[in-house]
């Protein structure tokens, strides 16, 4: 069906011709609701009854107005379970029934009724089933201007009424005002601020049915406010029928650090803390006409005892310049009085299970539907939420499908409640460790052996910091690495905007994911040059009160800061498939109580690996015994724990017409791009290939690009190129992935 044509050029006929609709085109509509109409509403159980003539007298008392029948030779009745949902599904089936009459030539009426459950009772139907809807229908009288029909209605009231069926429909210019009746002045510009959006809300109003096909009312907008006025015959500044435009929402992506917001010179809101999300509700805030938004920033930088990664006032070397204030998206969002503030899905492959914690704003009723490829694979209908609730799915056996790198298969999910609805999408996978024949411990995914080659990503990008140019950049990059054969990135000292873990999550790239290193300050002579020097022996130094102080969690508070940061880390990415593994700490900066920072994250989430410490430092916890290797001979022992090499490498070169601003740092300089491939082919192939037969089951370069100084990236800081050969980076990889199949067999 033409849908926008049958809209357009339907009326509502309430005069029809004495002549039924043949048998034929009756069992046709009937078939219509059954296999097309329902799929409109799949969260209710419907039936449709046809009518005759003969069958009307029951209706008379109960539906039409003033409960008095217009005479139609037919009547559609859409029978529905009882709930929420009943008036708005209801609604959808029946315009969609009506649509079709329309285009088989039919003509038809919606009639009202004040008790579906006394239309039932008269009809004689079940009492699991109400009556939602009903519409005359037949052939309509060809009457072309207006029909004058004196009738008395069942409560004995004279009605006189003017029936004006073919005049056109008003067009949206003509039924929306700004700021007071009857004025368009200033309209086409408030409009323009919205693009299409209101527009094409008017315009869906606009083609409603309407009482006698008049269209009797209009839309003002006053400020923020948007009312559907009723229109008499002589209007006036009496409105009502102001339209509930809900809650206004406005969201942050990330702010660093310290944000205070300011809606009409009022403070809003505050929030701490430069990496993660927040919300605040704006609603009783805004006023009439033009509102202000001031968002006041706060950066301590280097300074202070919170998360800042890499920042620093005064770059160099390893450390970066620092960035402020927003850094990410800012949107704002129109939601009703009951809507879900949280969701949090938890797969469970062994059970084939999927958990749901949703949070609502009011007790409602909610559905939860999960697809795959677009078939629906599992359901829970209507379930009672009193504010919080878990919901557990079970997927059937032949609808199991595993995430991985090579496979990244995600299931799509819809949670609905009666005004919101929100979509979205998980996986099911699986991280374990397990022995191998030869009692060496690896990572599986899914219960298999799973290679980890990957590059040390810092994020950093030469025109906008922490801030990527666009979205496509994103994903250039994370092709690209794909491309050259490599299946992780570990995301070092930084949390990336959830864009970029969602394209993770669709490419099948795999993310460990570090805590933001902060604290006191950075004592680089303790924490990088004398444990360098010195690694063998200070390394594996004891997690003690004394050595707190060194690493820079000195201060009960900033202990108490670094524990709300990872729960606000872990909640913030937790549903994105593509995390493998946390990583609490790295090279001992900010360390401490390393056992309990584990214990946090299992609490938190116990469906990915833990690196307690990845580089040094390491109290034995965890599930990887990670090693940082750049000076010494690399030497991999079997352990308790699965072996992972988590950086390495970096070697530097700076490519000519890409060179940094400042000086060139790396672990080892190339002087050519050959001698860059070279390097890097050697030590892939000659020092890290025969560690894999000793357990090494994960592999982290450094690093994904070069970052101001720091040249030792595969690709330069601009990403307009790549340093070494990539078809020897594709060729080593290849050979990697080959050495690790062989040796798991």
């Amino acid at each position: 069906m033409n849908y926008s044509a049958l809209i357009e050029g339907r009326r509502s006929v309430r005069a029809f011709l004495d002549k039924a609709v043949p048998e034929e085109l009756i069992l046709e509509i009937l078939e219509y609701h059954d296999k097309s109409c329902k799929r409109l509403a799949p969260d209710i159980d419907t039936a449709l009854l046809i009518l005759d003539e003969s069958s009307q007298s029951a209706l008379e008392g109960t539906a039409g107005y003033k409960q008095f029948l217009i005479g139609a030779p037919h009547y559609l009745l859409l029978l529905s379970d009882r709930g929420p949902h009943m008036g708005l599904n209801a609604g959808y089936m029946m315009e969609d029934m009506i649509l079709k009459l329309e285009d088989m030539g039919l003509n038809s009426c919606w009639l009202t009724f004040t008790d579906g459950a006394a239309v039932s009772s008269a009809l004689g139907i079940s009492p699991f089933m109400e009556v939602a809807a009903i519409a005359a229908f037949g052939y309509g009288k060809k009457v072309r201007r207006e029909l004058q029909l004196n009738v008395i209605s069942m409560s004995n009231v004279d009605i006189a009424v003017k029936r004006h069926y073919y005049d056109p429909k008003k067009s949206i210019q003509d039924m929306v005002y700004y700021e007071s009746w009857g004025s368009r002045e200033g309209l086409d510009e408030h409009m323009g601020f919205y693009g299409d959006i209101l527009w094409d809300s008017f315009y869906a109003a606009s083609q409603s049915p309407s009482y006698l096909n008049r269209q009797p009312y209009g839309f003002l907008i006053r400020g923020h406010e948007i009312m559907l006025v009723s229109v008499p015959d002589e209007h006036t500044d009496e409105y009502d029928g102001q339209l509930n435009l809900g809650i206004a929402l406005l969201h942050f992506g990330a702010v660093d650090q310290i944000a205070e917001v300011f809606v009409n010179g009022v403070s809003a809101a505050k929030h701490s803390g430069g990496y993660w999300p927040f919300s605040l509700d704006i609603t009783d805030y805004l006023q009439d006409g033009e509102n202000t938004l001031h968002v006041a920033v706060q950066d301590a930088s280097d300074c202070g005892i919170q998360a800042r990664g890499k920042q620093k006032l005064t770059p160099g070397g390893m450390f970066y310049p620092a960035q402020s204030g927003i850094w990410q998206t800012v949107w704002l969002e129109r939601v009703p009085d009951c809507y879900v503030q949280e969701l949090t899905i938890t797969p469970d492959v062994p059970t084939r299970t999927v958990r749901f914690a949703v949070s609502v704003s009011s007790d409602c009723l909610v559905t939860f539907r999960v697809t795959a490829d677009g078939r629906e694979v599992a359901m829970a209908r209507n379930t009672a939420v009193h504010h919080q609730a878990s919901v557990t799915l079970k997927l059937p056996e032949e609808a199991l499908h595993c995430w991985s790198p090579d496979d990244p298969f995600l299931y799509d999910v819809e949670i609905s409640l009666p005004e919101d609805k929100v979509e979205s999408y998980f996986a099911m996978r699986q991280w374990t460790c397990q022995p191998d024949v030869h009692g060496i411990p690896l990572f599986c995914l899914n219960g298999q052996p799973i290679r980890l080659n990957g590059l040390l990503d810092q994020g950093y990008w030469v025109d906008g910091l922490y801030t990527p140019p666009s979205d496509e950049a994103v994903v250039n990059e994370l092709q690209r690495v794909k491309a050259l054969g490599f299946n992780l990135l570990r995301k070092h000292a930084k949390i990336e905007p959830q864009r970029w873990y969602y394209h993770c999550d669709k490419l099948g790239l795999i993310v460990w994911q570090d805590m933001v290193n902060g604290g006191g300050p950075y004592k680089l002579w303790f924490v990088t040059y004398l444990t360098n020097v010195f690694q063998p022996l200070l390394r594996r130094l004891p997690d003690a009160r004394p050595l707190w102080g060194l690493l820079g969690r000195e201060t009960e508070a900033g202990r108490e800061e670094y524990a709300r940061e990872l729960e606000a880390t872990v909640k913030a990415l937790q549903c994105h498939p593509c995390v493998g593994c946390w990583v609490p700490f790295n090279e001992g900066w900010g360390q401490f109580d390393a056992a309990g920072a584990v214990e946090a994250v299992r609490r938190l989430d116990d469906t990915r690996l833990v690196d307690e410490a990845s580089g040094w430092y390491d109290q034995g916890g965890g599930d990887v015994d990670s090693l940082h290797n750049y000076f010494y001979p690399l030497r991999v022992r079997p352990r308790s724990r699965v072996v992972a090499l988590s950086e390495y490498g970096g070697i530097a070169w700076p490519m000519p017409g890409h060179e940094p601003p400042r000086k060139t740092y790396g672990y080892g300089t190339a002087r050519s791009r050959a001698e860059l491939t070279e390097r890097y082919c050697d030590l892939q192939r000659k020092t890290v290939l025969p560690q894999l037969k000793k357990g090494l089951s994960a592999l982290v370069y450094t690093q994904l690009t070069d970052v101001e100084d720091e040249v030792n990236g595969l690709f330069t800081y601009d990403r307009t190129a790549i340093k070494p050969d990539a078809n020897a980076v594709r060729s080593v990889n290849a050979a990697l992935a080959a050495e690790f199949a062989r040796v798991v067999k």
